[in-house]
């Protein structure tokens, strides 16, 4: 079992907040720089492996995000909370 925190935040007022795949999503062309907050947000994760032997294992992550005000500020700021799972089966 691990548990985690990050905190997430702006290098400078001119930073957005990109896609992996480059693409801007915060803030929008509109709302360009209008907010001098760099507080992103805060992940908080558990995360379970469960390994019994070589061949297999199981990992699942339970995740909650916390809007940081630069979120808040341009454009919905809700929190967000997500369960992702792994199972690897090697032979």
């Amino acid at each position: 079992i691990i548990m985690s925190s990050h905190f997430m935040w702006r290098q400078s007022k001119n930073d957005g907040i990109y896609t992996p795949g480059r693409i801007q999503t915060r803030p929008n062309s509109a709302q360009l720089f209008q907010s001098e907050r760099k507080d992103i947000g805060q992940k908080l994760s558990l995360e379970l492996w469960y390994l019994p032997d070589y061949s297999w294992n199981l990992y699942l992550e339970l995740s909650h995000i916390l809007p940081g005000m630069f979120v808040k500020e341009t454009g919905q700021g809700k929190a967000i909370s997500y369960l992702s799972g792994k199972f690897t089966f090697k032979f």
